[in-house]
């Protein structure tokens, strides 16, 4: 495991362990460039591995900001965004 997985890993362990609405898209791009990548394909296959991870451990996610705008205009009282 790289790196990059070992930060996303926690990224996503950290979401679920607060219950948080986690941003896919950003989350791996933040990460993705912290660690020197910069390509869109790169990018893209962090979020497929966030988003494994996050389905594995039940956690909330979006795929982007507008979406999540939108989750917590209908129903995200109370709720914590994670990026």
């Amino acid at each position: 495991m790289d790196q990059t997985q070992k930060q996303a890993l926690e990224a996503v362990a950290r979401a679920a362990a607060t219950g948080s609405l986690l941003i896919v898209r950003q989350t791996a791009a933040r990460i993705a460039v912290d660690n020197g990548i910069l390509s869109e394909e790169g990018i893209d296959d962090l979020a497929r591995f966030i988003i494994a991870e996050g389905g594995r451990l039940g956690v909330a996610m979006e795929p982007g900001s507008r979406e999540a705008i939108e989750s917590l205009k209908s129903d995200g009282a109370g709720r914590i965004v994670a990026l």
